[in-house]
């Protein structure tokens, strides 16, 4: 059988392709972007680049934040946790020593930002439930991006997808 749609995506690669709550979801070098399900139309991104254009500059250097992966979703599919390295590069041409990532929650359906966070150190800790991003121990909720009291220090935060409403 023929496929109801495709989506060209130039000269991205594709690193990822999860479930959205209106469509796919692709994780690609140059960023996000959001497909409508019945089109396959992007309806909204998070990139340098549109989807289907050329790119000849640098791409974005992932960070693995779940399963080797640099995005995963909650567990209802509505908020996609997506991380790049965004450490600065010195005058001499090589990484600053200390690593910086950039983790942003967005939401699937629309590609809204609700958390946009800087990290400094090793890869962060992240975690997704339905109405809370966990960054670290830093606590947030989602629908609206407050930052909530942190987690005690004797909480271990598993990476990953949370339970629906709890913390693992």
């Amino acid at each position: 059988a023929d496929p109801i749609w495709t989506t060209v995506v130039g000269t991205s690669r594709v690193q990822q392709i999860l479930a959205g709550v209106r469509g796919a979801v692709l994780v690609t070098d140059n960023g996000v972007y959001g497909l409508d399900s019945s089109t396959g139309e992007v309806i909204w991104t998070f990139a340098t680049i549109g989807l289907n254009k050329q790119h000849y500059g640098t791409t974005l250097e992932r960070v693995n934040l779940y399963m080797e992966n640099s995005a995963f979703t909650s567990p209802d599919g509505a908020w996609l946790a997506y991380a790049v390295s965004i450490t600065p590069t010195e005058t001499n041409g090589h990484d600053s020593p200390e690593a910086v990532t950039r983790v942003i929650v967005l939401n699937t359906g629309t590609g809204r930002v609700s958390v946009d966070s800087q990290v400094v150190g090793a890869v962060p800790t992240v975690q997704l439930t339905d109405s809370n991003a966990i960054i670290n121990r830093r606590v947030y909720n989602i629908a609206d991006g407050e930052e909530l009291a942190p987690l005690d220090s004797e909480t271990n935060v598993v990476a990953g997808p949370g339970g629906h409403a709890r913390i693992l």
